[in-house]
């Protein structure tokens, strides 16, 4: 039996080596097993085989000899009974090789376990760090999915309320720190066919920090997503001086294009510089969705960017485009954001939106025209955060259309009259919550220190879902 050695077996697909080893183990006292029982099973054939030999010898015996017949069946006999003892001998040799198998899997059990015992810690170490980068590429891919989710909306132009709830999941899957990319290892193709799509890296070290030439955050807004587009562009130089470039994109402008064209005016600003001539170039922008539309061969309307980045990816040594997040304090991206909101008020340009762009406009006069008609909508209320079914008690409540006494009978003479069993007035929200004395003791269970109206009704989520309680509470159909 051969010790196992970490050092031929650790390395293996997707750093399973302790398992190989683990398992290559186990799997010897399984073939050690199958061998044994193998003995076994031939021992019992051989022996059984012997046994029908030794009694056809006996028949040969009792046959009558006669005449010539009397020596051969002598021989025949004999050979007979020597291959029942031959056959015996073997059944004895396989029984003590199994006796040798046995002993050797007792000891290769033992040694199995000792390995397991003592390589304990290596097995917690290796399971722990496989939970890691499980949890990390859940994580990872969780954070790219609400990313890409609020750039979408955004671009979209969604109601306030959903781009309110995309942040929201947004910042809980945000990291907590930031760190510049490390270029040491990357390198860019000199030639494309098709516009460029350069490399998109999120490296975690900081120690090429030093070396990057020049570091530019353009940043692109638009006033309610759709009119008065601007684009800012801020540019960290190797000579450690900066420069600030604001530029507008158009009357009816998406915050898509503003972020697209301010990239654009970067790489054509940096191209005309010679200093970034041969020279390390990042590009920093918090427009993921407009990194993925470079990337992708069905965003025409990218392609003049595209050809921007192309161009100046031939006079660059190395060029990376960077996503960051935006609205956490990086100073170069918030810069440009201020940038990109004050040249809103610059005189706009005027171009034919496409399609994408008419129909985000579209979308943001319906949610502009729908906020204007519900000026009381409050997009944080916490009714959102209830089940369905207890936003549709509170909401019922709210406003009156539901199942109690007074609103059937007021609007659909529905029922024997308005009033509360209790006969004290109507049935309906306000008598229900504060008054009726046949739900004192269920309203005291879930007040029981007095609450208002309003608190029960437009209160926070906990108050809102005790209301919901005490209604189901109550035996009431709301």
């Amino acid at each position: 039996m051969t010790s196992p050695s970490f050092s031929d077996n650790f390395w293996g697909p997707k750093n399973n080596g302790y398992f190989a080893l683990y398992h290559n183990m186990k799997h010897g006292q399984t073939s050690t097993k199958e061998l044994i029982d193998f003995l076994r099973e031939s021992c019992t054939v051989e022996e059984g085989y012997s046994k029908l030999l030794a009694k056809l010898a006996k028949l040969a015996v009792n046959t009558p000899q006669v005449g010539t017949f009397g020596p051969f069946w002598g021989l025949l006999k004999s050979l007979i009974e020597k291959l029942s003892t031959l056959q015996m001998q073997l059944v004895h040799t396989w029984s003590d090789l199994i006796k040798d198998m046995v002993r050797y899997s007792e000891e290769q059990h033992k040694r199995h376990k000792q390995m397991k015992e003592s390589e304990q810690g290596t097995l917690d170490a290796v399971q722990a760090i496989q939970q890691t980068n499980t949890a990390l590429h859940k994580a990872k891919e969780l954070y790219h999915t609400r990313c890409h989710e609020l750039e979408r909306l955004k671009r979209d132009s969604a109601s306030g309320k959903d781009i309110e709830k995309a942040e929201g999941k947004y910042k809980k899957a945000f990291p907590h720190e930031f760190v510049e990319p490390d270029l040491s290892s990357l390198q860019v193709p000199a030639s494309l066919n098709r516009p460029m799509s350069p490399d998109l890296t999120e490296n975690k070290d900081k120690k090429d920090k030093d070396n990057l030439s020049d570091k530019q955050k353009p940043d692109g807004s638009a006033s309610e997503a759709v009119r008065d587009g601007g684009g800012g562009v801020y540019i960290e130089w190797p000579n450690n001086s900066s420069s600030k470039i604001s530029i507008p994109t158009g009357k009816y402008s998406t915050n898509y294009k503003a972020e697209a064209e301010a990239l654009k005016e970067a790489a054509k600003v940096l191209v005309n510089s010679e200093a970034t001539h041969h020279a390390k170039v990042v590009l920093l922008t918090d427009a993921r969705s407009v990194l993925d539309a470079l990337e992708s061969t069905k965003c025409p309307e990218v392609n003049a960017l595209a050809q921007a980045i192309t161009t100046l990816s031939l006079t660059a040594s190395k060029l990376v485009l960077q996503w960051i997040p935006g609205h956490v304090d990086i100073f170069g991206n918030d810069v440009a954001d201020q940038l990109a909101k004050e040249v809103g008020m610059m005189e706009q340009i005027q171009h034919n939106p496409s399609y994408n762009e008419a129909k985000t406009l579209i979308n943001s006069a319906l949610d502009c025209h729908w906020r204007q008609q519900h000026p009381q909508h409050n997009s944080k209320d916490a009714i959102h955060k209830l089940s369905r079914a207890e936003q549709v008690t509170i909401f019922r409540l709210r406003t009156g259309h539901n199942r109690l006494k007074h609103h059937l009978f007021s609007r659909f003479r529905i029922g024997d009259g308005p009033n509360c069993p209790c006969g004290a007035n109507h049935q309906d929200t306000q008598h229900v919550l504060q008054d009726c004395p046949l739900l004192d003791d269920t309203r005291l269970k879930y007040w029981p220190e007095p609450r208002e109206m309003n608190q029960k009704l437009y209160g926070s989520a906990l108050q809102l879902g005790v209301t919901a309680e005490f209604i189901y509470a109550s035996d009431l159909t709301i």
